[in-house]
């Protein structure tokens, strides 16, 4: 970590005490100093990148495990930043499960997006392992530089906020580049610039509710869930084996994989799965199915009313490995049920006529 002789290379931080310089768990810059090192380098001119990293999921954490084994994971996430980015720069506990890097001298896009790609798939994308349980952790970052992007830390900040939130938008364990002519529209003061859940199911409910063919009515709704869950790839696989997607080249799905996890299905309605080994272990046709498509991530869940079975729903991404967040499963679960619903109604309709 940091040491006495490291940081008295730095102005503004010679002869200062370390203990009031590192944020007390771990050891990291403490949020008021690693803001003053931006300022510094600004007020100097020093070119420089700035990068805020946010632990994906951590919530879920402390509410499964409890605040002090959360606090492990911080504290492990700490040091595993500042071993990975070693030399390069400092890190900066800016609060909660947040941290603030920042690399002198990093300015080019490639440069940033190799270090940013390293950095993510070092100190993340792999288990933590706290007090014997394996945890699998991964993390989003937005970035910035300084003084390409702003010339003060105010406005720096705020972008290095709108691509952080822009990677949570595509569904997490990702990093985002600020670019000027892709974010700057992103207000993130106002309910307007936020896509809420709620205005998304109240669009996908609105569609289903046409008098259309199901085609046309999946069509639309499968854009706009796919637009709001960054995803590739949306199947309705009917119980004829039937496929409707938006997919020009579609996922040939063997019905071996759906059958292995059927009974989950049955009992639950969905099945998610956000560690790669216990899809391995528990349902190894699944995982060979989506090594050999190169699917990072993939669920499933059935289209079901009472006892009646009409198909599955497939969600999948081809570009990233990502944990499923709780607002998107919500709209899986809701999506299943209401299109359900949607199908029984259009076979009464047909058996009046």
């Amino acid at each position: 970590m940091y040491s006495k002789e490291l940081l008295n290379e730095v102005e503004c931080f010679r002869n200062k005490e370390v203990d009031l310089l590192l944020d007390d768990l771990t050891k990291t810059i403490s949020r008021p100093h690693i803001i003053e090192y931006v300022n510094y380098l600004i007020k100097n001119n020093i070119n420089f990148s700035l990068s805020l990293l946010d632990i994906d999921n951590f919530k879920d954490v402390n509410d499964k495990f409890g605040h002090q084994k959360g606090d492990k994971v911080i504290a492990t996430a700490g040091r595993k930043i500042v071993e990975t980015v070693g030399s390069a720069g400092f890190v900066g506990r800016y609060g909660g499960d947040e941290f603030l890097i920042v690399t002198p001298n990093l300015q080019t896009y490639d440069e940033r997006w190799q270090f940013l790609r390293e950095l993510l798939s070092k100190a993340f994308r792999n288990d933590f392992e706290v007090d014997g349980v394996n945890l699998h952790m991964t993390a989003t970052v937005g970035s910035a530089a300084f003084p390409s992007d702003a010339s003060k830390y105010e406005k720096l900040f705020n972008m290095v906020d709108k691509a952080l939130y822009r990677g949570k938008q595509k569904g997490r364990n990702c990093f985002i580049i600020y670019n000027e002519a892709l974010h700057y529209k992103i207000n993130l003061d106002s309910p307007q610039g936020r896509v809420s859940l709620y205005l998304v199911m109240n669009r996908v409910g609105n569609i289903l509710i046409k008098d259309e063919p199901l085609e046309n009515i999946l069509n639309y709704a499968f854009n706009i869930i796919m637009r709001f869950c960054a995803l590739t790839d949306v199947y309705y696989i009917t119980k004829e084996r039937n496929y409707i997607t938006t997919i020009k080249d579609k996922l040939e799905i063997d019905f071996d994989v759906i059958n292995e996890v059927h009974n989950d299905l049955k009992s639950d309605g969905i099945k998610v799965v956000n560690n790669n080994e216990e899809l391995k272990v528990n349902f190894p046709k699944l995982h060979a199915f989506c090594k050999n498509n190169v699917l990072k991530a993939f669920n499933v869940s059935l289209v079901q009313i009472s006892r009646d079975d009409y198909g599955y729903l497939v969600y999948a991404d081809r570009e990233r490995k990502r944990i499923w967040q709780t607002d998107e499963i919500i709209l899986f679960v809701f999506f299943s049920k209401m299109l359900g619903v949607v199908i029984e109604n259009k076979k009464l309709k047909n058996k009046l006529k």
